[in-house]
């Protein structure tokens, strides 16, 4: 597989088609040039385009062979939608009061979200492309309300909690009234021990009555989307604030399985990840190791290797003093730590209000030293800071580099300690690293399937000129050594499908599971483990360590399948279209997850609500119009004393580790079942081509239409082709 496309081959491919009388062969073909994707800013809207050329490759070779459905076809859908309907989506997460919030205004060049508050609530928001501003509130009851003018203001009111309520947990409320827990119910001597757990802090019941009372379901927000006109290098994508970890209310939960989950066609809701620290805070603190720990080490593999780190305040006094200290222990812990391993080019540090003010064009920077605060700065302590900036840039500037305090010198040196342009410069990068590997799959998914077109036409020509001149007789007798070779390959997929299945049997599944996943763990080596967090952390990685083995068993059901179907093609002598095992697994994966799972959003279905965020990672049963994802329950929380936690969340893994074990099982027997139905479907159209080839009356005709086909797929490919250099 090619790692990079080279936009001039596909230029060149046009050129060379065109001077081959390509037109009056495939019409349809889509005619973008280099010049049409280049003038598309956003990598991500950029790889779009292309992937709905590519898929009109394929819908033309499809015309051109005369087939309804391409082998792969299924897959190419699946694994192309996030392209054509979805956006690149970045996460930002970061614990309360790390400048989350200014750093996401500052990534966007746009003041949208309120700053300053040091608890919100727990409300998941969106931001994503529009030409009008306007904010989107789904609330509890399942309303919808749109805002188009006091946006700022709005939200600010959306997120805000009131100062009686500040020691109060109310995210966990909230989610409680929303789920429709009683009154009474909420107030129970079991639920407030539970939020006095999770708050670490004594609550007082005529609080979270008077709470309860004032806010129904139909004031409490449960998904926001903010629509605004983005830099065109963003129109592609979707920015997801997320909960601040660590407040009052223990809402990281929401958001650990919101970063780790999928869709229901099994794709990430996120791209990307960006944990947010605040330079400024010492960065060996226990506080930002419990951030390390309980955030970054609860989520999968597969979650880390699209994570970002960083560190914002760049310009605070305290960073500026120990920068090479606090850079060297960030690459300790979050690049050098096994458990964590972040890319060491994706851990920097940034300062978000140094950015804005470099993007802000109303500002004449020089003037404001001496100058009062703007008008469109409303925050008061944002400005102070601001200013303090401006008076060290000034410093610097006269007394360090000998230069004129100007906006040009003034502009670079903020640019310089903003340092947003390096990362924006890596997360260009990172999509176009991951997208051009998603990309390159479906190329070569659709490349092959029109070279196994091209196989068997080229297949069927070389039958029909072997028996140019012969008898009728002699011509069918020869299709029907043809389609005998498809039987005796029949019987051998059978057989190999059928030992496939012993190889994974329910013992031998059983034994994996045994050594590969549950190896040692017992009641009293779960107690042994020091805290509740810490048995969490164990049970998230035996919920990890199954899906690993999961994968690993699919992998080789497939290559092993492919690998046989390839071998016997070869020794029998056979041209069939290709099955599509990727579509296999993955319908065989959703028929089978049936083991306990709590079901949270992620995509809302098309219709007049289509612009508000589609996913939002709430834990609640009721559907409105949502499409959703699950993840599996491997730990409950509870207040009781350490052996009785012990006990209950060992019992909670061996329940669905063992329900995980079956599902694993049904789906395997799935996979068997699904390849065999498709091997025998395929077959059986083979034969129904050679059974229409015996009616041919003249072969030489048959022959001429086929090679046009051929040149046809031909010119196709190689414009497929020209996406890879």
């Amino acid at each position: 597989m090619k790692e990079e496309i080279n936009l001039q081959n596909i230029e060149k491919a046009i050129v060379l088609l065109q001077e081959n009388g390509y037109d009056a062969t495939i019409e349809g073909l889509p005619t973008r040039t280099q010049a049409d994707y280049d003038a598309i800013k956003d990598p991500f809207c950029r790889y779009g385009a292309m992937i709905e050329d590519a898929l009109q490759i394929h819908r033309c070779a499809s015309q051109i062979a005369a087939v309804t459905n391409m082998g792969r076809s299924e897959s190419i859908n699946r694994m192309t939608e996030p392209f054509r309907k979805g956006f690149f989506t970045l996460a930002v997460v970061g614990k309360m009061s790390s400048g989350k919030s200014t750093f996401i205004n500052a990534l966007l060049n746009d003041r949208l979200l309120p700053t300053g508050h040091f608890q919100t609530t727990c409300t998941l928001t969106t931001i994503q492309h529009s030409e009008q501003k306007a904010l989107h509130v789904i609330y509890g009851d399942n309303h919808e309300v749109t805002y188009t003018d006091d946006i700022a203001e709005k939200l600010k009111e959306l997120v805000a909690i009131p100062e009686e309520y500040k020691n109060v947990p109310v995210n966990n409320i909230n989610r409680l009234i929303l789920a429709g827990k009683t009154l009474k119910e909420v107030c129970s001597k079991e639920i407030i021990g539970q939020l006095e757990f999770l708050s670490k802090s004594t609550i007082e019941v005529s609080q979270v009555k008077k709470y309860y009372k004032e806010h129904p379901k139909k004031l409490i927000p449960k998904a926001v989307c903010i629509e605004c006109p983005l830099l065109e290098n963003y129109r592609g994508w979707r920015i997801v604030d997320t909960p601040g970890v660590d407040a009052i209310g223990g809402i990281e939960d929401d958001t650990k399985q919101f970063l780790c989950g999928c869709d229901t066609k099994g794709n990430h809701n996120v791209d990307a990840i960006i944990f947010v620290q605040a330079a400024k805070d010492r960065i060996e603190e226990r506080t930002l190791n419990e951030f390390v720990h309980n955030t970054m080490d609860s989520l999968t593999e597969e979650a880390k290797s699209r994570a970002f780190f960083v560190l914002t305040h760049a310009t605070s006094t305290e960073f500026i003093r120990n920068k090479e200290e606090i850079l060297r222990l960030a690459k300790r812990l979050f690049v050098d730590y096994s458990g964590i391993g972040i890319n060491e080019k994706r851990l920097l540090a940034v300062d978000s209000l140094a950015s804005l003010l470099n993007e802000d064009d109303l500002l004449d920077l020089e003037s404001l030293v001496d100058g009062g605060q703007p008008f469109h700065w409303t925050d008061v302590k944002e400005w102070e800071i601001c200013l303090d900036l401006l008076l060290q840039i000034e410093i610097t500037l006269r007394r360090k580099d000998k230069v004129e305090f100007c906006n040009e010198n003034i502009h670079r040196k903020l640019r310089e300690m903003a340092n947003f342009h390096q990362l924006r410069a890596l997360l260009d990068d990172f999509v176009r690293e991951e997208k051009q590997a998603a990309f390159n799959t479906v190329i070569s998914f659709i490349s092959q399937d029109i070279k196994d077109c091209i196989a068997i036409k080229e297949k069927d020509i070389k039958i029909l000129e072997s028996n140019l001149g012969k008898s009728p007789t002699a011509f069918k007798a020869e299709l029907e050594a043809e389609k005998d070779k498809l039987d005796e390959f029949q019987q051998q997929a059978n057989t190999k499908i059928a030992d496939i299945t012993n190889t994974y049997s329910k013992s031998a599944i059983d034994k994996r599971f045994l050594s590969e996943v549950m190896d040692g763990l017992t009641l009293e080596t779960f107690k042994s483990l020091s805290s509740f967090n810490e048995m969490r952390k164990k049970a998230e990685e035996i919920g990890n360590a199954a899906k690993l083995l999961e994968k690993s068993i699919s992998r080789s059901i497939k290559e092993d399948i492919e690998g046989f179907i390839q071998e016997k093609h070869k020794v029998l002598d056979i041209v069939m279209p290709a099955i599509d095992i990727d579509n296999i697994e993955h319908e065989a994966r959703k028929a089978s997850t049936t083991y306990k799972t709590e079901t949270y959003r992620v995509r809302k279905k098309e219709g007049v609500g289509a612009r508000i965020g589609r996913f939002f990672g709430w834990i609640f049963a009721a559907d409105w119009g949502y499409e959703t994802a699950t993840h599996t329950i491997t730990h409950h929380d509870t207040v009781k004393e350490h052996d009785e936690q012990a006990t209950k969340m060992f019992a909670a893994i061996k329940e669905n580790m063992d329900a995980y074990r079956k599902n694993l099982l049904k789906e395997l027997q799935l996979i068997s079942d699904n390849v065999a139905t498709e091997l025998s479907d395929i077959i059986s159209r083979r034969k129904a081509d050679y059974d229409a080839m015996a009616e041919k009356t003249s072969l030489a005709e048959e022959i001429q239409s086929k090679q046009q086909q051929v040149e046809g797929l031909e010119e196709a490919l190689a414009r497929l082709d020209a996406y890879q250099s």
